[in-house]
């Protein structure tokens, strides 16, 4: 059993521009996982966030010195292009260092190594431009905490934030403050309200100076963005090991991956679940071996005979590659990264789209990728999970390729051979508070993946069971927040609820199915079961699509710790299942209660 704990942070130091880089991470498919970036801004420091000698350039800042405390769109504009400042000695009666951050350090416009009052520092009021990176999936509603401490001779004028000098919000702070003592202040609010925005910012700061003497400014602000993540790793031509993607062998069937062919295959039967699995083909000799990591060439056809030297049979195809969400909000934001080699052309992609005809509702356009000796890569942002029909439960990412050569568009040729490979990374993000009750992350195993594991060779898909009569496997979910009984209070309580899918026929028969440990896969009718020490939670009739238990909340340990679950389901009739067993189970998915 996998690590259950999804709980991810991040921490960055920033005191240099260096771009904040995307959260790596591995997360379950249905596991929701909160993330906090943490970017720390301060003067005086290096690119990896050395406090720099006096003397030396800080050059993560810009400025531009000006007239009196006044900020304006064209003093920040000139700050962004100015020089870097320099980092100076504090001359009495300026305090040493900040409480907070004992790393930032006294900056100007110019430096005097004496740093006596009266001789060295001269005099000037300065705009000051901080450049740094947000992440690109950042939602603009997520939870953002500002903390600040700052001092400044003779006094602190504006502090905003803005993509460029023009669409700063009004100052969030103002202060008189000077150079004997810091100020410390906290802002709360969410990166549209702060002037924030995906990708490059800025933090502008004005540095007054109101008498004719010497001047300086220091400061140290941390920001931490906080929202919730799901991502998805969907490839072609591969099936996940222990240690991550492996590619199938030539000629097996890719159950991640549906298809029809074009143009006489039926596009509503694979849309509506239907179709047959890709086949795992070998790379022709003029075909790129591999992509950035591992990946596979598909198609609908695999011939042993050689077809042009490649050993594939021409065919285009559209193709659907299955994936579960938990429940997200309609409006959470959706980057979809795809890298891939196609003969000839990949000419749509869609996410839960229209599909009855090739191309996609992510605009990529017939023709769009190259021909098979290099790969492409492609960034797709929609603003709208709901604008791509997004939802908890199945959804479905289609591609189409296109055999085309020499002529007619979708047109086989006997003489040439065709296929596709692609890795899609799909992030999907939002503030954690959006989608109602919190819930508990889970982890599903037991997929029924491996040939050697299931019944009679009867394999399925990634998160499901072994197929059962309807040519695709059973998924077991969950959802709400699982509260254990010694842990229960006016402020917590159990809300977990059970869910399996795609059961043969309604009012037929299951069995939500609960363990304290796992096993080995082993064959039990037409699947495997992997849990143990079991007990049976409850007999349920199946309706259609979906099956709960219960309404009003699972049977509720006693204690904390981890528990396992499974749903056992009949299959009818007995002689159409596919081990002739009459019955199956889906995957199985552990959860820790609190």
């Amino acid at each position: 059993m996998k690590n259950l704990n999804f709980a991810t942070r991040t921490v960055l130091r920033s005191a240099a521009s260096a771009s904040l880089a995307l959260l790596a991470m591995v997360a379950s498919a249905h596991a929701q996982t909160s993330v906090s970036h943490v970017i720390e801004l301060r003067t005086g420091n290096d690119a990896g966030g050395n406090p720099l000698l006096p003397g030396a350039n800080d050059g993560n800042i810009t400025f531009r010195k000006t007239h009196g405390c006044a900020t304006s769109e064209v003093s920040r504009g000139q700050a962004m292009a100015g020089n870097s400042p320099k980092v100076v000695v504090p001359a009495y009666p300026w305090i040493g260092s900040l409480n907070s951050d004992p790393d930032a350090r006294w900056i100007h416009s110019q430096h005097t190594p004496s740093g006596v009052v009266g001789t060295g520092l001269p005099s000037a009021s300065v705009q000051y431009a901080h450049r740094f990176d947000l992440p690109l999936d950042m939602p603009m509603d997520a939870n953002v905490l500002v903390e600040m401490e700052i001092a400044a001779d003779d006094m602190v004028g504006a502090v905003s934030f803005g993509q460029d000098s023009s669409n700063t919000l009004s100052s969030m702070y103002f202060s008189g403050g000077g150079y004997s003592s810091s100020t410390s202040s906290t802002f709360p609010g969410t990166p549209t309200g702060l002037g924030l925005a995906p990708g490059e910012n800025f933090l502008f700061v004005k540095q007054c100076d109101t008498a004719a003497n010497f001047s300086g400014l220091i400061y140290s602000f941390t920001i931490t963005i906080e929202y919730c993540v799901v991502e998805l790793d969907l490839r072609s031509g591969v099936i996940e090991g222990a240690a991550g993607p492996v590619l199938l062998p030539v000629g097996s069937d890719d159950l991640n991956v549906m298809q029809v062919p074009l143009p006489g295959g039926n596009y509503s039967t694979l849309a509506g679940g239907g179709g047959s699995a890709a086949k795992r083909i070998s790379p022709n000799s003029a075909w790129l071996a591999n992509l950035s990591d591992t990946a596979g060439w598909i198609n609908p056809n695999h011939q042993s005979g050689v077809v042009n030297g490649s050993g594939r049979a021409p065919t285009s195809a559209l193709y659907r590659h299955d994936f579960q969400l938990p429940a997200i909000p309609s409006n959470a934001t959706v980057l979809l990264d795809l890298e891939w080699a196609a003969d000839e052309t990949l000419y749509g992609v869609s996410l839960n789209g229209d599909v009855n005809i090739p191309g996609g509702n992510l605009a990529i356009g017939g023709g769009q990728a190259p021909e098979f000796s290099f790969a492409s890569n492609g960034q797709f942002v929609s603003q709208s999970a709901g604008s791509l029909g997004l939802t908890q439960g199945t959804n479905s990412l289609y591609l189409s390729q296109l055999e085309n050569f020499p002529g007619t568009s979708y047109a086989d040729n006997p003489y040439v051979c065709s296929g596709i490979m692609y890795i899609a990374k799909l992030t999907i993000t939002y503030p954690c508070d959006v989608v109602g009750p919190p819930g508990t992350p889970f982890e599903s195993f037991c997929d029924c993946t491996i040939v050697s594991d299931s019944p009679c060779g009867n394999v399925g898909g990634v998160d499901q069971g072994c197929h059962n009569s309807t040519g695709s496997g059973s998924t077991i979910t969950s959802s709400g927040l699982a509260v254990s009984q010694s842990s229960q209070s006016s402020s917590l309580v159990n809300t977990l609820t059970l869910h399996a899918n795609n059961p043969p026929l309604p009012q037929t028969i299951g069995i939500f199915i609960e363990g304290s440990n796992t096993l080995s896969p082993s064959p039990l009718g037409d699947g495997l079961r992997c849990i143990g020490q079991i007990r049976r939670l409850s007999v349920v009739i199946t309706g259609t699509g979906e099956v709960s238990y219960p309404p009003q909340g699972i049977e509720i340990p006693a204690s904390p710790g981890t528990k396992y679950y499974q749903f056992w389901y009949r299959d009818v009739p007995l002689l159409s299942s596919p081990c002739q067993k009459g019955f199956n189970l889906t995957n199985a998915i552990g959860l820790d209660w609190l």
